[in-house]
């Protein structure tokens, strides 16, 4: 994992330095397989839920987990988000732009059953747990997908303005640059 982090990290400051950093060919190369292998990844973690066999207590549970998790969420964005140069409204569009998070849960979501399923005497209890976990990860594709791309396409309009560059701030952006090239 650290090597990836590494190299994604290395990688983009050189492909700054090559002035890539408006066309980058690797990351539209990535964006097309990434057209191809998202509804793949999405509908294979739909496809492990049997809704004959959801239970209301663990949709209402899973549910109550989502949006406390939420809740958490947007309080700590809104502490990480006060030092910044960042007006209410920006902060709002922040906090509506992290609602999804989609990918995580739908490549780690059936995990836990796999690994249940790969034990040679599961438990009932574990296979339960395991089902109940895959479950709330598809509640939780389901209920933030949605709120976050409403959110993200109504609020963006109208929480965020296209202002112009003044002269200091390009400037003050060209020497940013300029230093960093220099540490490198």
């Amino acid at each position: 994992p650290l090597a990836c982090i590494t190299a994604s990290f290395v990688g983009c400051v050189c492909w700054k330095m090559q002035g890539w950093s408006s066309h980058n060919p690797v990351s539209t190369v990535f964006g097309k397989v990434w057209l191809i292998l998202q509804p793949m990844l999405f509908g294979l973690i739909g496809a492990e839920i049997d809704l004959k066999e959801l239970r209301l207590e663990t949709i209402s549970s899973g549910l109550a987990v989502i949006f406390g998790a939420l809740v958490i969420r947007v309080i700590c964005c809104c502490f990480v988000l006060i030092g910044g140069n960042l007006n209410l409204k920006e902060m709002l569009f922040v906090n509506l732009a992290w609602l999804p998070k989609a990918t995580v849960q739908a490549a780690l979501a059936p995990d836990a059953l796999d690994m249940v399923r790969r034990d040679p005497n599961p438990s009932q209890v574990d296979i339960d747990r395991g089902e109940q976990i895959l479950t709330i990860a598809v509640l939780s594709i389901l209920v933030t997908a949605p709120l976050g791309s409403i959110g993200i396409t109504l609020g963006g309009p109208r929480l965020l303005s296209t202002g112009a560059v003044t002269e200091g701030e390009d400037k003050a952006k060209e020497n940013d640059k300029e230093t960093a090239t220099e540490r490198v």
